[in-house]
């Protein structure tokens, strides 16, 4: 049996206009058809819709302008581009490198570097290295993707493959987009915030989804507020001198494997109204995690290591569930307990709680007595003479 099947309703289109079975079946984009010398039809890359540019060695931001103007999709080749001006990404339109190791879009003015168009519709940054003049110059930001307030909205717009580092303002800035993602990128060394998500105006349906990224030596890791949906998983923050994640308000907001090394505050979710964090690490932070507000939390497999301040406090809140959290607080001089229930929250359950004490253990090892209600405790090694239970703390 053969293993390749002519299928003689795909043409090739000739160079005179006449079109003619090509017996090829291509799959993929930014491909297309021609014959070798000897007749033989080949894939090649590039097409119609495709432009692909090389390095000037001057200032870069006219040609590429330029062809994001007239293309669907701008390929830049290996080498450092220049570009002395901000870049507009328009609607359905993709800008790629050829890998964060071998294109590098280096920025020289102290503006944003990438603005997609507002009301953009399905436009992508990949496989590219954005580099700005420097983390203490200027106040630029790497790449913003703004929709208007009140509309139009910019939706489905994807960054995929990026490192974006050097800026004096923030990383990613992104604001009333519905449908924003982030996959396989590195936010490195911004004055400000890595990544900033924000709603204005009011609106609902927005969402952010980030895979695989990190986050480090900026101020803070990521600001969101007012997302219906986000979604973080198998992200990183690392040396930062402010907060690691703070999202506040929305719908629905899902964290798994989401890891933090060096802030102020670690994992903060407040005023949502469902919160899930499944096997989410905070370490060497004054706070771990705050959830605040919210109407309905799990966390599930979380851990506080190495914090001076409280490493899990639930604040506000109703209907939270903690499962197999461990506080383990050996390397540090912390007087703080390990939980802290206040703010009237309620409805509050927690399993399997493992805490490890300093050298010098806290005079309360959970302190329970602001909150709105009993706390129930299902396996736990808290000292019994090292609970503020103010008749909160039920132990099943």
């Amino acid at each position: 049996m053969s293993l390749f099947t002519t299928t003689p309703d795909f043409l090739v289109r000739e160079a005179d206009g006449d079109y003619r079975p090509a017996g090829t079946l291509v799959l993929g984009r930014g491909l297309r058809v021609a014959d070798t010398a000897g007749g033989i039809p080949e894939l090649l890359p590039g097409s119609a819709a495709e432009t692909v540019l090389v390095p000037s060695g001057g200032d870069d931001a006219g040609q590429i302008q330029a062809a994001l103007n007239t293309s669907r999709r701008v390929r830049l080749a290996q080498g450092t581009f220049t570009v002395g001006s901000t870049l507009l990404l328009p609607s359905g339109t993709t800008l790629a490198g050829s890998g964060t190791g071998a294109t590098q879009l280096r920025v020289t003015h102290n503006g944003a570097g990438i603005v997609t168009a507002v009301g953009a519709l399905l436009s992508t940054i990949e496989s590219l290295r954005l580099t700005g003049p420097g983390k203490l110059v200027g106040s630029g930001t790497g790449i913003v993707a703004s929709g208007g307030d009140p509309g139009p909205e910019t939706q489905g717009i994807a960054l995929r493959d990026l490192a974006v580092e050097e800026f004096g303002g923030s990383g990613v800035y992104a604001t009333n987009v519905g449908g924003f993602v982030m996959r396989d990128v590195a936010v490195h060394r911004v004055r400000y915030t890595g990544v900033h998500l924000a709603v204005t105006g009011g609106g609902s349906g927005r969402w952010a989804r980030l895979d695989h990224v990190s986050v480090s030596e900026c101020t803070d890791g990521l600001i969101a507020s007012a997302f219906s949906l986000i979604t973080l998983s198998d992200v990183g923050f690392w040396t930062l001198t402010g907060n690691a994640v703070n999202i506040t308000g929305g719908a629905q907001h899902v964290l798994s494997a989401v890891r933090v090394g060096g802030a102020v505050n670690g994992i903060w979710v407040n005023g949502a109204g469902v919160a899930a964090l499944d096997g989410c690490m905070v370490t060497e932070c004054v706070n771990g995690f705050l959830v605040q507000s919210v109407t309905g939390a799990t966390l599930d497999a979380c851990r506080a290591a190495g914090c001076s301040g409280t490493p899990l406090t639930v604040r506000g809140s109703v209907s939270v569930s903690v499962d197999a959290f461990v506080s383990d607080q050996a390397g540090s001089a912390s007087t703080q307990p390990h939980l802290l229930v206040d703010g009237s929250a309620t409805l509050v359950t927690v399993t399997s709680f493992r805490r490890v004490n300093p050298a010098t253990p806290p005079t309360w090892e959970v302190d329970v007595t602001a909150a709105g209600g009993r706390v129930v405790f299902i396996q736990h090694n808290f000292d019994p003479a090292r609970t503020n239970s103010g008749g909160r703390f039920v132990a099943l």
